[in-house]
């Protein structure tokens, strides 16, 4: 049997004559007639490809248990957000079969006669003797289908399904469709074993390895893209400079400011500076603060001041300090003391720093690669879609060009440098930034109390200004 589109004038071939269909799709130009005879059918309307697949093409031969069907019907619904694609098989001796398939189910159909379902009711009914419980229901509309069609395509359907007892592996389904009710006995099957039945199947898999490979390959390598100008951007940050030194001040007076050791900061680029020491007075709860001088500019950074905290075993506390942005010169630090108390003996401040000058912020790094492993998991789902491996395969090749060039592949991987520039750029250059200051009560060498321990070791001795 051949069909001529009357739009088109594509020819369908058929194995077998089809007999009371009401209507037929073309699947050259998806025009979908009414009608019962092709020389008076009426154009209704054009169905648009669907986004997901239908493994049949129409009068493909499919086997199921031993006997040999053609398709003939292919039809996609919307079940309230769910797709759905039914298929209709016709055998040489006029014997049809249904198969139906979703996201998460495939099965075989049997129509059955309403005259064997028995005590039917909202919650269940039974088949031949056999309990079947009531599991959902739902409506449809038809969005796409190909070949005869034996319902109006415009009316909606509803379906009941009702799931056997003690084997979920059976089902009914009740269809209301065009009106009439109807009754099919349904068996589910495995995904993969359903779809293995029809040849476009396996040339999809195939294909759809192929354009996962050319994905691969093109992304891998413009993946590292980011790590590597990242590397190069931050090159100086990664080089850490490391000064240590002590210094002792003594002073008769409590209020003073003590000038420490002069130290170089190496680079061309503002980093941060970390401090980190023990700030030891002789005498408990005076105040503290801490200023960092560029000997160059005179730019002062001045510091909160703090109140060194008392112990019982001595006044040493640690105190790290993270001096943000500070560009490349000549400094010294500037140690203040105040407080109420009455000296019985002369004030003597000791300070133990370490200062480190550099370290990279791995922020942008890290959320350019969030972006970026979002974005990739969304493309490599769109890759594996049978439209997007229909698009980008011709012939059964795979253009690593055309691979390239879909939905913008290359353009968005090399955005994703721009935006670590970008990224790198804000916090180098405009991020506030802010000087930050912490104080921890510390003990001496029994570690009574908390477990960093001050160690007394004098470098260099500075005399107070």
């Amino acid at each position: 049997m051949q069909i001529t589109c009357s739009k088109c004038r594509h020819k369908q071939q058929f194995q077998y004559e089809v007999q009371e269909y009401k209507g037929y799709v073309c699947p050259n130009c998806h025009a979908y007639f009414k009608g019962t005879n092709p020389e008076s059918w009426v154009f209704v309307k054009n169905f648009t490809l669907p986004e997901n697949p239908l493994w049949p093409v129409l009068n493909e031969k499919v086997s199921i248990h031993n006997r040999d069907y053609f398709i003939i019907t292919k039809i996609q619904r919307d079940n309230e957000g769910t797709y759905s694609n039914e298929y209709v098989g016709l055998a040489n001796s006029e014997e049809d079969i249904y198969l139906s398939e979703g996201p998460e189910y495939a099965c075989e159909l049997e129509l059955i006669e309403p005259k064997r379902i028995d005590r039917e009711s909202a919650d269940s009914l039974r088949l031949d003797t056999q309990t079947y419980e009531f599991e959902e229901s739902s409506t449809a509309k038809v969005t796409y289908a190909e070949g005869f069609v034996f319902e109006d395509l415009d009316k909606r359907s509803k379906s009941t399904t009702y799931i056997k007892s003690y084997d979920d592996s059976k089902f009914v389904s009740k269809e209301l469709i065009d009106d009439e009710m109807e009754y099919y006995f349904g068996t589910y099957w495995n995904k993969t074993a359903f779809a293995r039945l029809f040849s476009k199947y396996d040339a999809f898999q195939n294909n759809q390895r192929k354009v996962q490979e050319k994905f691969l390959l093109i992304v891998l390598p413009l993946f590292l893209l980011p790590a590597i100008l990242f590397y190069f951007l931050n090159q100086e940050h990664f080089v850490k400079q490391t000064i240590k030194f002590n210094e002792t001040f003594t002073s008769s007076e409590i209020q003073n400011s003590f000038i420490s050791t002069p130290f170089e900061l190496k680079g061309t680029k503002a980093k941060l500076l970390k401090y980190d020491g023990f700030t030891v007075p002789n005498i408990g709860n005076i105040t503290l603060q801490i200023s960092l001088v560029n000997e160059l500019t005179n730019q002062v950074t001045v510091l909160r001041p703090f109140i060194h905290a008392t112990n019982p075993k001595n006044q040493a506390n640690a105190l790290t300090i993270d001096f943000c942005r500070i560009k490349p010169g000549k400094y010294h630090l500037v140690y203040e003391t105040s407080g109420n108390q009455t000296l019985t003996s002369p004030l003597k401040l000791e300070e133990q720093v370490t200062l480190v000058y550099g370290g990279a912020s791995y922020m942008p790094l890290i959320m350019t690669y969030i972006i970026g492993i979002i974005l990739l998991v969304i493309l490599l789902i769109d890759s594996g879609k049978v439209s997007t491996i229909e698009k980008l395969t011709v012939d059964g090749t795979v253009s690593g060009m055309t691979v390239a060039k879909h939905k913008g592949l290359v353009v968005y991987l090399l955005a994703l440098s721009l935006l670590l520039y970008g990224l790198q750029y804000y916090i180098e250059h405009m991020q506030p930034c802010s000087h930050t200051v912490d104080l921890d009560a510390q003990v001496d060498h029994t570690q009574t109390g908390t477990t960093r321990t001050y160690r007394r070791s004098v470098l260099f001795y500075g005399n107070h200004k």
